[in-house]
């Protein structure tokens, strides 16, 4: 048997006959209340752990495929997720905002000229109008639609990239 600290100290105070079980009681409660404090503690520190939202990988990003064509002075749009993309095995999808001082038609012009680059085929092209436009290519399964629309002096592309199996 082990004696404590307390034990030895309280051999030396007066007591009445009860008061030693009533220690002994009083140290029982105090050490189950330690323990099932500890006990809380430990089981509340994995949820203290555990992440957020922004720690979750969900295999969405804002990066872009390399073989999408972007013109000069464009600035991709990706604050509070409005650009996002994911890509898994030969299987993509991906929505980009981009904004940039190009008119619609030098913006499109340049997209048109550059896409051929990289093996995409022109399918459809409406630029008729000075304040909005849409192209789209195809290479194998891959379809890239860019959609252009002028506001306040800015112009604003929106490219929408995906895997269409239908077409292989």
């Amino acid at each position: 048997m082990t004696l404590h600290a307390s034990d030895r100290l309280s051999s030396h105070l007066p007591t009445s006959p009860w008061s030693s079980s009533s220690t002994q009681v009083t140290r029982r409660v105090a050490r189950w209340v330690a323990s099932a404090l500890f006990l809380l503690v430990l089981t509340m520190l994995p949820a203290g752990c555990a992440g957020g939202a922004d720690q979750v990988d969900t295999g969405v990003s804002s990066l872009q495929f390399q073989d999408m064509v972007v013109p000069q002075g464009f600035r991709l749009e990706d604050g509070a997720h409005q650009s996002h993309s994911r890509e898994e095995g030969d299987w993509r999808m991906g929505r980009f905002y981009y904004t940039g001082a190009a008119q619609i038609a030098d913006a499109a012009g340049y997209v048109k000229q550059r896409m051929p680059q990289h093996n995409w085929a022109l399918e459809v092209e409406e630029l008729g109008d000075s304040m909005q436009g849409r192209l789209r290519f195809a290479r194998g399964r891959y379809v890239a639609e860019y959609t252009f629309t002028r506001l306040e002096g800015t112009t604003r592309m929106v490219v929408d990239y995906q895997t269409d199996y239908t077409r292989r």
